[in-house]
C-alpha cells in the first residue's frame, strides 16, 4: 500500500470528521439557544443535521411502524387518520394488519401502495420501539443537554407520517411545559402556522382549542416552511397548526418539562409500579373498623418491603424514591418510555456461555450498593433489586467502562455459582442493557 494512498485515505477521514462535526455540535446549539431566545421563540434551522442522521432516523421510523403493524401493537399511542378524521381502534387494527408491509419495502413506497386518500399517522413513544431512534436522537441531542440541562420528566419521540393536509388536531397548544423539536425527514415539505394569544383570542375567542376552522384566520398567522434535514422548534405555549401537502415524515422530540403537581404525581406513580410488590392476599373484613388497625400493619409492611433501610426517616425515604426515579431516567438515556423487552422465552441462562457481550451504548447501567447487602440496579429504565455479590458489581463496572466481556473467561474468576451470574446476564439482556457482540 503506497504512502500516497495512506495520506489520501487519512485526509479523507479527517475531512469526513470535520464535515460531520459541523452538524448539531456545541456551536450549533449555542446559536440555537440564541435564536430561540432561550427556547421562547419559534424558529427554523435549515440543513441542520447530516444525511447519515436523516437516514438513520428514516430507518428507525420504518422499524417502528413495521414492528407495530406486524406485532399488532396499535392500541396505545397510535392514531390513523383518513381525510382528517381519526379512525377507531378496531378499523385501524383491521386495515393495517390486512395491509402489512412487504419485506424490505421502503416506507414511502408502502404508504403510496396502501393509502389511496389523504392519510395521517401519529405514533407516540417511539423511543420504546426503535433502538435506532432512541440511540441516534440521544447522540444528536447530547450537546444541547450538556449546555441547557434536561427536562425533569425526560424526553419522548413522536412521529408524524402522511399527506394529511391540515393537522387533524386543528389549531391547538401543546401540553404545558413540553417544547418540541421537529426533525423533518421529507420527502415532502411541511408548513406550520402560528398565532400569538392576543391575535388568536381576538379572532376566535378565549380557550378555543382544536379549532378546525382554519382558513378564515390564516392571513393573521405567521408561516414557517421547512423541508428535508431542517429543524423546526416551537415552544409549548404557541397556538399552531401544520399543513402537509405531499407525503412526509417528521420525528419530533418533546422536552417533558412540567409543573410541580404533575412531577410529584409522576414520581408517586413510579414508586407504585417499581417499588410496591404485587401482594394479592385478600384483606379480611374488620370488626370495630374505626379502631382496628391491622390494615395499617399490612400497609406499613408492604412499603417497608420495598426499601433497604428499615429504620429510614421520612426525609431519607422520600429522597430515595426521588433518586431512584432520576436514576431510572438516566439509565434509559433520559427517555420517558422503557424499550420493549428482548424476548427470552426460547433461551435460558446457558445461552450466554461462549458469548462476548458489551453495554448497550450509549446507555449506562446505574446502580447503588446498600451496605454490601443489596444492589439496586437501573437498566434502561427498569429497577432490579438483588442480593449483593462483588462479582455482580465488578461486571457492572466493566460494562460501564465499555469493556467487552468474554463470558467464559469471566466465569473463571467468579466466587459465586456460574448459574447466578448467567441469570443476571439474561436479566440484563431482557431489559436491553447489554448486547451480544459475538
Amino acid at each position: 500500500m503506497s504512502k500516497r494512498f495512506l495520506l489520501l485515505f487519512g485526509l479523507t477521514l479527517i475531512l469526513i470528521t470535520i464535515f460531520m462535526s459541523e452538524f448539531l455540535n456545541k456551536k450549533f446549539w449555542l446559536d440555537f439557544i440564541d435564536k430561540t431566545e432561550n427556547f421562547t421563540n419559534t424558529s427554523v434551522f435549515e440543513n441542520s443535521f447530516s444525511i447519515d442522521d436523516r437516514d438513520t432516523l428514516y430507518n428507525g421510523v420504518t422499524e417502528t411502524l413495521y414492528k407495530r403493524i406486524n406485532d399488532k401493537i396499535l392500541d396505545k399511542g397510535f392514531r390513523l387518520y383518513f381525510e382528517g378524521e381519526e379512525l377507531n381502534k378496531e378499523y385501524t387494527n383491521t386495515f393495517l394488519t390486512q395491509n402489512p408491509p412487504k419485506e424490505n419495502e421502503d416506507i414511502i413506497d408502502y404508504c403510496k401502495r396502501v393509502f389511496d386518500k389523504r392519510f395521517g399517522i401519529i405514533m407516540n413513544n417511539n423511543e420504546a420501539f426503535s433502538e435506532q431512534l432512541a440511540t441516534r436522537v440521544l447522540k444528536m441531542m447530547t450537546p444541547l443537554f450538556e449546555i441547557a440541562g434536561l427536562p425533569p420528566l425526560g424526553n419522548e419521540i413522536t412521529v408524524f407520517i402522511g399527506n394529511y393536509g391540515w393537522t387533524p388536531l386543528g389549531i391547538h397548544k401543546d401540553h404545558t411545559g413540553e417544547n418540541v423539536l421537529h426533525f423533518h425527514l421529507g420527502p415532502g415539505r411541511k408548513q406550520m402556522y402560528i398565532w400569538d394569544d392576543e391575535t388568536y383570542e381576538k379572532l376566535v375567542g378565549k380557550n378555543v382549542s382544536n379549532n378546525k376552522n382554519i382558513e378564515p384566520i390564516l392571513s393573521h398567522s405567521k408561516k414557517y416552511d421547512f423541508g428535508d434535514r431542517d429543524i423546526y422548534y416551537m415552544p409549548w405555549f404557541v397556538n399552531h397548526v401544520g399543513y402537509t401537502e405531499e407525503v412526509s415524515i417528521g420525528v419530533s422530540l418533546w422536552f417533558q418539562s412540567t409543573d410541580n403537581y404533575s412531577y410529584s404525581k409522576k414520581i408517586l406513580e413510579y414508586f407504585i409500579t417499581q417499588f410496591i410488590p404485587k401482594d394479592r392476599k385478600i384483606i379480611p373484613p374488620q370488626i370495630d373498623y374505626s379502631n382496628n388497625h391491622d390494615t395499617f400493619e399490612y400497609f406499613k409492611q408492604i412499603i417497608l418491603n420495598s426499601v433497604d433501610d428499615k429504620e429510614t426517616t421520612l426525609d431519607n425515604f422520600l429522597k430515595k424514591v426521588y433518586l431512584d426515579f432520576k436514576n431510572s431516567l438516566i439509565s434509559n438515556g433520559y427517555w420517558s418510555n422503557l424499550p420493549l423487552e428482548n424476548k427470552i422465552e426460547s433461551i435460558d441462562y446457558t445461552y450466554f456461555e461462549d458469548k462476548i457481550i458489551e453495554l448497550s451504548k450509549p446507555f449506562k447501567i446505574v446502580y447503588d450498593n446498600f451496605n454490601n447487602e443489596k444492589l439496586n440496579i437501573f437498566v434502561r429504565g427498569s429497577r432490579l433489586r438483588i442480593k449483593y455479590f462483588e462479582d455482580f458489581e465488578n461486571l457492572l463496572n466493566k460494562l460501564n467502562n465499555d469493556e467487552k466481556i468474554v463470558v467464559n473467561d469471566f466465569i473463571e474468576t467468579l466466587s459465586i455459582p456460574k448459574e447466578a451470574f448467567l441469570y443476571i446476564l439474561l436479566t440484563l439482556y431482557k431489559h436491553r442493557g447489554i448486547v451480544i457482540v459475538e
